[in-house]
């Protein structure tokens, strides 16, 4: 089948001084050793994953394409970048030229990339230019144009110096025999790549595979359908630090010959969309294989090529997560095995290493996709159901690091059939599926009573500044910073957090890991990961989802806030934080401990839309071994002055009294907020009682800090009627506090 792959975008890179090559005419000379041993390789699924591959580059012009560009400046010859397109042989010191094919594949394959040692696939070959001797007009397919350009090389080259393998030796897939100059008759790979645009199918198309036409050489060489892909557009491509299609292109069309996948069996790892079933969307500047959006090669892409052997860690342990792109180093969880003991589900998580230079980086990294600056993370991978035959067909998901998002739908002018002019926002979250929270990529709306899925967003911004979300037919901006997980940030992956490590089925992995530290020197991550119940309870908290603010009359502008509960079974309460800010002048408190319930009313400061003065809020789960969690995101406001300043360092907001509120909403169906003040540290007892005097439910038990507290009561499951709440608190002075409060409930 034919895999049609379309223009992306542009990426910047630092060029290492090309290395001489001789252009005799429209060729250049056939350099180049290749060792004399005859191996049989198990690699990749149509050709071979491992050990030296010689190819055959070869670009052309038709007769009538006489166009100069920025990247191709003069028509007639080569230019420099397009010369050293691949290596003419194995380096001795292990370095290749920068960033052209071979050093992309040197580096997929294990490389150093800086030297040695070299990667498993070691590809080099020769480079021509070939002018066709009619105009593109005269032919009718790019087969007949290949067959041409083919029969015009015929007299100067030797194809069988591109014939060292025997593919699917005996027939066997992945069972390759390398034989240095007699291999199977049929020439190994070819990279046909047009200065411009396809004539089968079309100038959209950045390249495809199997290799259209056949020629048999003098030689007796074969030229078949499996010996190479076609690239397109060259013309308008450039230097390798210009333009990332200029390599990717050929890469991404290599790597179906090692993945496989032919017929009605889509070989993108987005291709399951095609077959009805979801796959990944925030996987796709992350992947190489992706259709049409690719980027750099993934730690499972690398895995599932034979080039990478994962640390597998089934035991609770900390250990070193180091950079994937340049030592090539990953770590796989297992979650799920079949009965021979293969991993049929798992977590794969890669060191993303994005700082821009060789010694600390992924040198490929096309940075201007994601939508903020940002210089490192760790992507997990979870390969929820594992194609072994084709790796393309696995159910791959990035389990992104910002966890829940839920939107909001403007139809656009055009009908609601029509979804290419819809408008998408983040809004409060109500989610319409039973679909992880994280799904960026898979994303259902109602509109007039049609559930349509929103499969590819791109970023935009209204005149107010709002973050908005177009959708189109297709788009591939997803994978962005929130896609990372840093030790800063979203750090844990649980049976509780949001996103979280259950398995496909939806039950509890019982497995999880954490980002604890990050050495700038090594690049290194320390990574902890549990496995076994206790060990993942006795992790710190997941970071709270999607702090909300408000200051709506019903609070007399005080500060409102509420977030999704944490369901970790440890879990204490939360703090609450909150910075003030006016000119000159910058103040950071804890301003609440909550026992139960997720919302917070500041009683310490109102707001007010007319002020310079900001606030700012967050929060932090805090679990029963006092663990804390990482900062929730923040929001903010206008405020007024603080109600207390003293010598403009030390702030108070401490309530002079014990205080207890009337519940609000009062009647309730079927929550409501009970909020109370403690001048000081203070054990305190919150129960609610029914109209016998039975205990019914325990808002808070413990010791709690002095400030304006809030909890809330949720009464889905009882009967209508009047109840009463209770508060005993004892300061640590020994000051006494107890009142009881009545209020109904009305279904």
């Amino acid at each position: 089948m034919k895999n049609l792959l379309f223009l992306g975008l542009f990426f910047i890179m630092t060029l290492r001084p090309a290395k001489a090559q001789e252009v005799c005419g429209s060729v250049n000379s056939e350099g180049g050793t290749l060792p004399s041993t005859t191996t049989v390789l198990k690699g990749g699924k149509e050709i071979t994953n491992q050990g030296v591959l010689k190819v055959l580059v070869i670009f052309v012009r038709f007769a009538d394409d006489t166009q100069n560009t920025s990247t191709w400046p003069d028509y007639t010859v080569l230019p420099s970048w397009a010369t050293t397109f691949v290596d003419a042989q194995v380096p001795d010191d292990g370095i290749y030229t920068a960033k052209n094919l071979s050093d992309f594949f040197n580096r997929a394959s294990g490389g150093l990339g800086t030297g040695l040692p070299l990667g498993k696939l070691k590809l080099i070959g020769n480079v021509y230019y070939v002018t066709t001797d009619n105009p593109r007009s005269s032919y009718t397919s790019d087969g007949q144009v290949n067959q041409h350009v083919w029969a015009k090389l015929d007299p100067v080259i030797n194809y069988n110096l591109y014939d060292n393998w025997r593919f699917m030796k005996d027939n066997q897939q992945y069972n390759h025999e390398y034989l240095s100059g007699s291999g199977d008759g049929i020439v190994d790979y070819i990279f046909m790549i047009w200065r411009g645009a396809s004539i089968s199918l079309g100038s959209n198309v950045g390249g495809y595979k199997p290799l259209p036409g056949s020629y048999t050489s003098n030689d007796g060489d074969a030229i078949s359908s499996r010996s190479g892909s076609m690239q397109f557009n060259y013309r308008n491509k450039g230097a390798f630090d210009v333009t990332a299609r200029t390599i990717y292109d050929p890469a991404h069309e290599f790597m179906h010959y090692i993945f496989g996948g032919s017929g009605n069996v889509d070989s993108h790892i987005d291709g399951r969309v095609l077959l009805g079933i979801q796959n990944i969307g925030n996987v796709e500047w992350f992947s190489l294989m992706t259709r049409g959006a690719y980027g750099n090669m993934s730690a499972y892409e690398r895995y599932r090529a034979g080039w990478l052997t994962p640390t597998v860690v089934e035991a609770t342990t900390t250990l070193d997560l180091l950079d994937t792109h340049i030592k090539n180093k990953a770590v796989l969880i297992p979650i799920r095995k079949d009965s021979y003991g293969n991993f049929l589900e798992y977590f794969i998580i890669e060191n993303y290493q994005t700082i821009y230079s060789y010694s600390t980086a992924n040198p490929f990294l096309r940075y201007q996709i994601f939508n903020h600056s940002i210089s490192r993370g760790a992507l997990a991978y979870h390969v929820e159901d594992e194609h072994f035959s084709l790796p393309t067909s696995s159910k791959l998901d990035i389990e992104a690091a910002d966890g829940l998002w839920n939107w909001d739908l403007s139809q656009g002018a055009s009908t609601p059939s029509d979804r290419s002019d819809d408008i998408i926002f983040r809004a409060t979250p109500a989610p319409s599926s039973s679909s992880s929270y994280d799904e960026r990529d898979l994303i259902y709306i109602n509109v007039s009573g049609t559930v349509n899925e929103y499969l590819a967003l791109t970023p935009e911004s209204d005149p107010s500044g709002q973050d908005l979300r177009r959708r189109y037919t297709r788009d591939a901006t997803l994978g962005d910073n929130e896609d990372f997980f840093r030790e800063t940030e979203v750090n844990i992956c649980s049976n509780w957090s949001n996103p979280n490590t259950n398995k496909l089925d939806g039950n509890a992995s019982n497995t999880a890991f954490q980002m604890l530290t990050y050495n700038s020197s090594t690049k290194a991550y320390s990574l902890k990961v549990a496995v076994g119940y206790n060990d993942v309870v006795s992790l710190p908290p997941s970071v709270p989802q999607n702090l909300v603010f408000t200051n709506a009359n019903t609070h007399n502008q005080y500060p409102y806030l509420t977030w999704n509960a944490n369901t970790e079974p440890d879990l204490a309460g939360y703090d609450v934080w909150r910075e003030y800010k006016e000119p000159g002048y910058t103040q950071t408190d804890k301003v609440g401990s909550l026992v139960t319930g997720t919302s917070f009313t500041d009683y310490g400061i109102r707001t007010s839309s007319s002020s310079n003065n900001t606030i700012t809020y967050w929060i932090k789960a805090v679990d029963n071994s006092a663990l804390v969690s990482n900062s929730s995101n923040k929001v903010s406001s206008k405020s007024m002055f603080l109600p207390k300043r003293v010598d403009d360092e030390v702030l108070s907001i401490k309530p002079a009294n014990f205080e207890i509120t009337q519940n609000r909403p009062n009647p309730f169906n079927p929550s409501t907020i009970i909020e109370f003040a403690l001048p000081e540290v203070s054990n305190v007892s919150l129960k609610v009682y029914d109209v016998l005097g039975r205990e019914v439910q325990v808002l808070a038990d413990g010791e709690i800090s002095p400030g304006f507290h809030a909890v809330e009561l949720n009464a889905v499951d009882w009967p209508s009627g009047a109840y009463f709440y209770r508060i005993v608190a004892t300061g640590k002075s020994g000051n006494q506090f107890t009142k009881v409060m009545k209020m109904a409930l009305a279904k």
